[in-house]
């Protein structure tokens, strides 16, 4: 199944584009997708070992990196670095 990736912020230049297809198996998860991306774009591996947080939407909507989320053929994901409120 095929689904679009977006990448936000500074997230865009470390995979060097702003969004891409990638080819996952059906049934594949929010964390395949991210092992491909990561595979894909070992900059981004680099960055989310050191500072494993994501802030992610499917479809427009925010969802829990925590708990297991699967994906389906034309979902769009945007992966986003966190946004922080306060200071």
């Amino acid at each position: 199944m095929r689904v679009v990736v977006r990448y936000s912020g500074f997230l865009a230049e470390i995979a060097g584009c702003s969004w891409e297809e990638l080819e996952l198996g059906e049934g594949a998860g929010l964390e395949e997708l991210i092992k491909q991306a990561c595979k894909k774009h070992p900059r981004l591996a680099e960055w989310l070992d050191k500072l494993p947080l994501l802030q992610v939407l499917v479809n427009g909507v925010e969802v829990d990196t925590a708990k297991q989320v699967f994906l389906k053929e034309g979902d769009v994901v945007v992966l986003a670095p966190p946004l922080y409120e306060g200071g």
